[in-house]
């Protein structure tokens, strides 16, 4: 039976969408709320789905309010000692409840922080991606929920006998 949405959604970000919520100078062309425009805009043309436009933008967005925090507004102001920085600032992060960002939200933030600075080497709107080498937190791998009984598996190998022998092929 499936379990009842219970996660907060966010509404899906359409084309025309403004980014008002970004620190930062929105007139600067080479400011973050412009660069993060044009990155999202160029997904969106790509056909990202909005789920993920919306996903990457507030991720994004939480990257800029600690850029801007630090005194950074453009994206040629990081550097890969910056971006360290900020993935070090993700794993001491505590949430209200005190517990730490779990590895996959870590990873997230930071892969949508690596295919911004991709998408603006690309263009060359920066010299060179920060963000290149950046290694994302390893993801913990975890044992199937359910795992067969020892009769479960007999009565599985019990199934799939056959009272006939297996046909001959000749080639």
């Amino acid at each position: 039976m499936a379990q009842p949405d219970t996660k907060r959604r966010r509404r899906a970000l359409k084309p025309g969408d403004r980014l008002a919520a970004f620190p930062g100078d929105s007139d600067d062309p080479a400011g973050f709320p412009r660069l993060v425009g044009l990155f999202l805009e160029a997904m969106a043309v790509k056909g990202f789905s909005p789920g993920t436009l919306t996903g990457h933008r507030a991720r994004l967005e939480l990257f800029c309010r600690w850029a801007a925090e630090h005194g950074l507004s453009r994206p040629r102001e990081i550097t890969r000692p910056i971006v360290e920085r900020y993935q070090r600032h993700l794993f001491y992060y505590r949430k209200k409840s005190g517990r730490p960002l779990a590895f996959p939200t870590q990873q997230q933030r930071l892969i949508s922080l690596r295919s911004l600075f991709r998408w603006l080497a690309r263009q060359n709107l920066v010299l060179y991606n920060p963000a290149a080498e950046l290694e994302t937190p390893r993801l913990p791998r975890s044992l199937p929920k359910h795992v067969l009984t020892a009769s479960e598996v007999e009565q599985l190998l019990v199934a799939f006998q056959s009272p006939r022998p297996a046909p001959f092929h000749e080639c």
